[in-house]
C-alpha cells in the first residue's frame, strides 16, 4: 500500500494494495478488484473534513437496493470509491479526462464548470420526486435554486448539487468553563444581562445564575456566554488570570482559516440581506419587490473607530465597490486584532507553520481531557464545523476513550459570535457557508451508465441519506432537512450544539454566491475571505500579531483597493 492510501470496494469489503499515491487519483479499473458480473460506478471523493465514511455506507445501501439492476448483460452494481485530498477548480475541470464518473469536491466555481461542459445536465433528478416523496430542488433555498439552476432560454438547468455546508466559528469546552468559573453571572433585576461589580464582570459556573447570552433570552443554550465584544475581552482576561489559555488554532493554515473566521464574524454582524450585497451588488436584486439599502457603510474612520453613513445607500452594480466599506468588515478585523494583541491570549504553537489543523484540534481536547499533557487547559478554539469528525478520524477521540473519557463526555460546543455592543443583543444570528462544495456527474460518462449514475446521485439526496451523512460526518449538507431524534442522539456534543444553532428559528444562512454577472465572472476574486487582503498584507492575523498595523489602517487598505477606479474593470458587466 503506497502512502497508506486505501481503495475500497464497498460491496465486497475488499481492501486492495493500491498504485495510487495520496495526491494521485487512480486511473483505471486495474487499480480496483472488481466483480465482472456487476456494473461498476467509480466515484472521486475529496476526503478532507467530512471524510468518506458517509459515502461508503451510502454506497453499500445503494448496492443492496440495486442488487437486481441489469445493464449490458450484468446484474447488480458495485460502487468503487477513491478518497483523496485533491480539492479545487483544477481537479474538477479535469473531470472529463478522469477515470471517475461521479465527483464530490469543494472550492468549485460552478459557472466556470458549466461553461466548460464538465458536468452532466441533471435537471431531471433535481426536479422530479425522489423516493422520499420530495424533489431535491425543494430542499434547496431560493438562493440556491437561482444559482444552481443555470439560466437557459428553455428554463433552469442543473449541473451540480450543493454538497456540504462549511460553517466556521468558535467552539468552547464547557467543562473548562464550568471548572474554572468562566460563565457570566446574570442579573435577574436587569433581564439577566451580565452582572457587574463596579467595573468588573462577575463570573460563575453552570450551577450559578447565568446571563442571557448573545440572544438576550434567559434559559437558552447560550446562557452565560459572552454577549458583547467587551464581555468577550473580559472573558479572555479572566481566563488568563485563572490559568486557562483562551485560544488555539492552526498555525500551518492560519491565512486560510483566519479568512474564514473574518467572513463568518462579518456575516453575523451584517445579517443575511446586508451580507448578500457582497455578492449581488444590487439593492434591488436580493429580495423580489424589495430594496435592500446598505445600512452599514463606513463614512469615516480614525484611530478612535468608525462613523457610519446614517442614511444608508442603495447599491447598484456601478457602485458595488461601496460594499467593501461595510462596518461588519471593520468589526471582524477589530475582533481578531484584539484576540491577537496579547500572546497570553493564544497558544504559543499558533505562530508555528508546523502546527497543523489536526494537531490544533487534538491539543484543544487533550489540554483538558488528558491531565498532565499540557500546562494549561485551552478554553476556546477557532475551526470549521467539520473539525470533530476530523479529529475523530485522526484517533484523538479513541486516545481519550482509552484514558476513560468517552465521546459523550467531551463537552465541547459551538459558541455564537458575540455582538459588537448591547444595541445588537437579540438580533438574528447569521451563519455563512464557505468552500462551495458540490456533487456532480461528468458530462463524458458512458451513455449507457447515465441512468445509473443519476440514480446514485439522487439516492444520496434522499432525506434518509442526508440524515445519515450528518450522523457519519458530524456535519451538515448544505440543504434544508431535519434529523430524527435517533439520528440527533448519535451526534457528538459538538454536532448537537451546531445542529441546534443551524435549525434555530433565530438563525439565517448565507450561501456566498449569486447570479450577478460581476460575481459569475469573478467568483474567485470576490470570495469574501480573499477580499480581506490589502495591498500590503494578504493576512491580517500575522500582521496584528507582529504589531505591524492597526485594524483601522488595515480596513482603510481594503477600502483603498476596492475603490471606484478599480471597480471600473467590471464596467462591461454593469
Amino acid at each position: 500500500m503506497i502512502k497508506g492510501k486505501k481503495i475500497f470496494s464497498v460491496l465486497m469489503g475488499l481492501i486492495l494494495v493500491s498504485c495510487c499515491g495520496l495526491f494521485n487519483a487512480c486511473s483505471n479499473d486495474s487499480d480496483f478488484k472488481i466483480d465482472p458480473t456487476k456494473t461498476q460506478l467509480y466515484i472521486s471523493n475529496y476526503d478532507g473534513g467530512v471524510g468518506t465514511t458517509w459515502l461508503y455506507e451510502a454506497a453499500a445501501r445503494f448496492e443492496e437496493e440495486f442488487a437486481d439492476y441489469e445493464l449490458n448483460g450484468k446484474t447488480g452494481v458495485e460502487i468503487l470509491i477513491d478518497p483523496h485530498r485533491n480539492y479545487g477548480q483544477e481537479n474538477v475541470m479535469a473531470a472529463n479526462s478522469s477515470f471517475y464518473e461521479i465527483f464530490f469536491n469543494e472550492r468549485v466555481q460552478y459557472y466556470d464548470m458549466v461553461a466548460s461542459n464538465v458536468a452532466l445536465d441533471i435537471t431531471d433528478i433535481v426536479t422530479e420526486l425522489n423516493s422520499d416523496g420530495k424533489t431535491i430542488e425543494s430542499k434547496m433555498t431560493k438562493q440556491q435554486q437561482e444559482f444552481f439552476g443555470y439560466d437557459r432560454s428553455d428554463g433552469a438547468h442543473y449541473y451540480a448539487l450543493p454538497h456540504y455546508g462549511a460553517f466556521n466559528g468558535m467552539f468552547y469546552n464547557r467543562d473548562v468553563f464550568n471548572e474554572y468559573f468562566l460563565y457570566f453571572e446574570g442579573d435577574p433585576d436587569n433581564n439577566y444581562r451580565a452582572l457587574k461589580d463596579g467595573n468588573y464582570y462577575v463570573f460563575t459556573n453552570e450551577a450559578g445564575v447565568l446571563s442571557a447570552g448573545p440572544d438576550d433570552i434567559s434559559g437558552t443554550d447560550d446562557d452565560g456566554l459572552p454577549a458583547t465584544f467587551e464581555q468577550f475581552y473580559a472573558l479572555m482576561n479572566e481566563m488568563v488570570q485563572v490559568g486557562v489559555t483562551p485560544f488555539t488554532w492552526s498555525g500551518q493554515y492560519f491565512g486560510m482559516y483566519s479568512g474564514w473566521y473574518l467572513e463568518a464574524l462579518m456575516a453575523d454582524y451584517e445579517g443575511h440581506d446586508q451580507m448578500m450585497l457582497q455578492y449581488v451588488f444590487d439593492s434591488s436584486a436580493i429580495n423580489e419587490g424589495e430594496t435592500v439599502t446598505a445600512d452599514h457603510l463606513v463614512e469615516s474612520i480614525n484611530d478612535k473607530g468608525i462613523t457610519l453613513n446614517e442614511f444608508g445607500e442603495e447599491i447598484t452594480p456601478a457602485t458595488g465597490y461601496k460594499v467593501y466599506t461595510t462596518a461588519g468588515r471593520y468589526y471582524a478585523l477589530k475582533f481578531l486584532e484584539h484576540i491577537t494583541s496579547d500572546s497570553n491570549y493564544y497558544s504559543d504553537k499558533v505562530i508555528s507553520g508546523a502546527h497543523s489543523h489536526t494537531t490544533a484540534q487534538s491539543d484543544f481536547l487533550r489540554s483538558y481531557y488528558e491531565p498532565g499533557a499540557f500546562a494549561r487547559p485551552i478554553g476556546m478554539f477557532f475551526e470549521g464545523g467539520w473539525w470533530f469528525n476530523e479529529v475523530t478520524g485522526y484517533g484523538t477521540v479513541d486516545r481519550l476513550a482509552n484514558r476513560g473519557i468517552t465521546k459523550d463526555q467531551i463537552r465541547v460546543a459551538y459558541m455564537p459570535w458575540p455582538k459588537v455592543s448591547e444595541e445588537q443583543l437579540g438580533e438574528r444570528r447569521t451563519l455563512l457557508s464557505s468552500l462551495n462544495a458540490v456533487g456532480f456527474i461528468k458530462s463524458s460518462i458512458d451513455e449507457s451508465k447515465i441512468e445509473l449514475a443519476k440514480e446514485f446521485l439522487k439516492f444520496c439526496y434522499t432525506d434518509y441519506e442526508l440524515e445519515q451523512f450528518t450522523v457519519n460526518s458530524d456535519t451538515f449538507r448544505a440543504l434544508n432537512y431535519s434529523l430524527s431524534s435517533d439520528a440527533y442522539n448519535k451526534l457528538s456534543n459538538v454536532g448537537k450544539s451546531f445542529y441546534k444553532e443551524l435549525i434555530s428559528d433565530n438563525t439565517d444562512v448565507v450561501y456566498p454566491y449569486s447570479t450577478s454577472p460581476i460575481y459569475i465572472s469573478n467568483a474567485g476574486a470576490i470570495d469574501t475571505k480573499e477580499t480581506f487582503a490589502n495591498a500590503s498584507y494578504t493576512n491580517c492575523v500575522r500582521a496584528f500579531m507582529d504589531k505591524e498595523i492597526t485594524a483601522e489602517n488595515y480596513f482603510q487598505g481594503i477600502v483603498d483597493i476596492h475603490n471606484e477606479a478599480s471597480w471600473k474593470q467590471y464596467e462591461d458587466l454593469f
